[in-house]
């Protein structure tokens, strides 16, 4: 997926997740 589809993603996780990141991938 582009990067703007992953951001994407990745806001639908966190929120999914409660606030609980992944290991700093994107940190």
């Amino acid at each position: 997926p582009s990067e703007a589809e992953q951001d994407r993603i990745a806001a639908a996780l966190y929120a999914a997740q409660g606030a609980s990141p992944w290991p700093s991938c994107g940190r």
